[in-house]
């Protein structure tokens, strides 16, 4: 209740900026009072009115974040095909923005258009998500050798270890178990968290019947077996 109207007070706060202080504030004051009302459109889920304002706001700015949020709110109420029209033509206005070419490369992505999806991703330079994205399109179109080079890129340029985890899935499948077990001793000699690196190379062994490796892993982590407690004898009673 009282998250609402304090939405409703920032609304009335902003709306119709323009009618109300048009004579008072600069454009430029109008301008950010308006982005700020069709933010907080967004961010409480009133897609469609939210829309309305983006509509004009980028008739008379071209600002890259404009064209990005108004395909986004597209995309939310259904109109993907608006959405990447959208951001076609702000794409044709400035053919090298890397957002924009990343946000049309997103859409196609969420929509599974994984052949589109990779001409954008491709032209982005940089850019971690985008190298995530085009591991995941070759890893689900079971291109395993290109995913293994995008999920190399994000371990050696990026230093995300934890994909050694995905590597290591990817050499299994190409029957390369010799590297898939380097990756996940890696992973746990580099990994903060011992639990799960410790639990993946386990599994590895258990699954390919490496007994003597898994008893020498074993080994090495010096697990020691807690000593049951003996219990004290009850005191007995002075009575």
């Amino acid at each position: 209740m009282i998250k609402n109207i304090f939405f409703m007070f920032i609304v009335l706060t902003f709306i119709s900026p323009k009618a109300l202080y048009s004579k008072i504030y600069s454009k430029k004051e109008i301008f950010k009072s308006e982005i700020k009302l069709a933010s907080l459109l967004k961010e409480y889920g009133h897609y469609k009115n939210s829309l309305k304002y983006y509509k004009e706001l980028t008739k008379s700015n071209h600002s890259v974040s404009l064209f990005i949020d108004l395909g986004i709110l597209y995309k939310k109420i259904g109109e993907i095909s608006k959405a990447e029209n959208i951001i076609k033509n702000a794409i044709k206005e400035k053919p090298n923005n890397q957002e924009l070419i990343n946000a049309l490369g997103d859409i196609y992505f969420e929509e599974e258009n994984y052949i589109k999806a990779r001409i954008y991703l491709l032209k982005i330079k940089n850019n971690k998500r985008a190298i995530n994205r085009l591991a995941l399109i070759e890893n689900r179109k079971n291109n395993y050798r290109n995913a293994i080079k995008y999920y190399n890129v994000l371990v050696n340029k990026y230093h995300d270890e934890l994909q050694r985890v995905n590597l290591a899935i990817l050499y299994q499948k190409i029957n390369e178990l010799e590297k898939a077990e380097h990756e996940l001793v890696v992973f746990y000699k580099n990994s903060k968290d011992k639990y799960y690196a410790t639990k993946y190379l386990i599994r590895f062994y258990k699954k390919y019947n490496e007994k003597e490796k898994l008893k020498e892993f074993l080994k090495s982590l010096n697990l020691k077996k807690k000593k049951k407690k003996k219990m004290r004898p009850l005191l007995k009673s002075r009575r």
